[in-house]
C-alpha cells in the first residue's frame, strides 16, 4: 500500500513537471514564431526600400514611396501649370 502511494505521488509530481514544461515550450514556440514572422516583415520591408533605392538610383520615383493623395495632388499641380 505503501509502495503504490509513492508511486501514484512520484507520478502526480511527473505529471506536473511534464505540464509545466510543455507549458513552457508551447510558450517558447509561440515566441519564435512571433520573431519569424517579425523578421519576415523586417526583411520584405528591407528589399520594399532596396527597390525603392534602385529607382531613386536611376533617377525615378518608385511607386512605394509615394501615397495615392499625394501623386494625385502632384500631377493635379503639374497640369495645373
Amino acid at each position: 500500500m505503501i509502495k503504490s502511494d509513492d508511486k501514484f505521488k512520484q507520478i502526480t509530481r511527473d505529471i506536473l513537471w511534464l505540464n509545466v514544461t510543455m507549458y513552457n515550450y508551447s510558450e517558447l514556440f509561440m515566441i519564435i514564431r512571433q520573431l519569424e514572422f517579425a523578421i519576415l516583415q523586417f526583411t520584405q520591408q528591407i528589399n520594399n526600400i532596396m527597390d525603392a533605392m534602385q529607382y531613386v538610383l536611376l533617377g525615378k520615383l518608385h511607386i512605394n514611396l509615394l501615397k495615392p493623395v499625394t501623386l494625385h495632388n502632384i500631377l493635379k499641380n503639374v497640369s495645373s501649370h
